[in-house]
């Protein structure tokens, strides 16, 4: 089963330290620096999950996550930003993301039990379709 992840920040020592993280733990990891460059990926890869900075300059995070959801509807995709006061939850999920997380936060704890979540619940609803015929 695929397990393709996009991270886009444009902090690049973020996608450093979240992209070795994740390739340790077996994920395939694609990195953007911006909207622009997560767009070209998107279009021409299968992500199951992406990350999104929601202060990027050029395209915001809220403008990206629209973008993406219109062809990729079944991705899960998380809101992360270092302004938690500036962001809202609500306009987070208006926006399409499906959850949304304030950094700094525990590499380790978050994205090790995120990730086997969301990927049991990818594969269950795969498993579901699957077993339908």
């Amino acid at each position: 089963m695929l397990r393709n992840i996009l991270i886009v920040d444009d902090d690049a020592v973020i996608l450093k330290i979240m992209s070795d993280f994740l390739v340790k733990e077996g994920y395939d990891v694609f990195t953007a620096e911006s909207g622009e460059d997560a767009l070209r990926l998107t279009s021409s890869n299968n992500f199951q999950v992406i990350f999104i900075d929601l202060l990027m300059p050029k395209m915001t995070g809220y403008d990206l996550c629209k973008k993406i959801r219109e062809k990729h509807k079944d991705a899960w995709i998380c809101a992360l930003t270092g302004l938690g006061s500036v962001f809202r939850n609500e306009e987070c999920m208006e926006a399409g993301f499906d959850a949304y997380y304030i950094k700094p936060f525990n590499i380790k704890v978050m994205l090790k039990d995120l990730l086997r979540n969301v990927f049991d619940k990818i594969d269950k609803k795969s498993n579901d379709v699957c077993d339908v015929g």
